[in-house]
């Protein structure tokens, strides 16, 4: 009888602890990265956005050496808060079950508009200007570095 009781007292431990322990697990995980409120106050703590946007700004920089564009070009097309916006929308969209596309247009957008700047600053002929048929901007917008 005393074996009997040591081994149903042994089998009550071991599924209360185990419970315990389930239930912390849970409630950890609820409380972190299934909360979508945690996930963004973390990403601004660890400056995750400008490490993004430093991100993005290399990687335009490798693409642009290729083209034989000049640098200038690559300013202000993409922000900061442009960055932080769209990472935003898809942390949310993902919480919510929803599938969310980040919009390039206002990338491509900014980017023809530093290269018809730098075009008029260069001393390309009108014909030369007709000619160009922005093919540096087609090979960064379908690189889509967002993806």
């Amino acid at each position: 009888m005393k074996k009997f009781k040591k081994v149903a007292r042994f089998v009550m431990e071991l599924i209360l602890t185990v419970a315990i322990i389930s239930f912390i697990l849970t409630h950890l995980i609820s409380k972190t990265i299934l909360n979508e409120s945690y996930v963004l106050k973390e990403f601004n703590e660890s400056e995750y956005y400008s490490k993004t946007y430093k991100l993005i700004e290399s990687n335009f920089e490798n693409y642009i050496q290729q083209s034989g564009l000049d640098e200038k070009i690559l300013e202000n097309i993409v922000t900061k808060e442009q960055v932080e916006k769209d990472t935003k929308k898809i942390i949310v969209s993902i919480y919510d079950g929803i599938k969310e596309d980040i919009s390039t247009d206002e990338i491509k957008k900014n980017l023809q508009k530093n290269i018809e700047e730098q075009i008029d600053v260069s001393s390309l002929s009108k014909e030369q200007k007709k000619e160009f048929d922005f093919q540096a901007v087609n090979e960064l917008y379908n690189v889509n570095a967002f993806k």
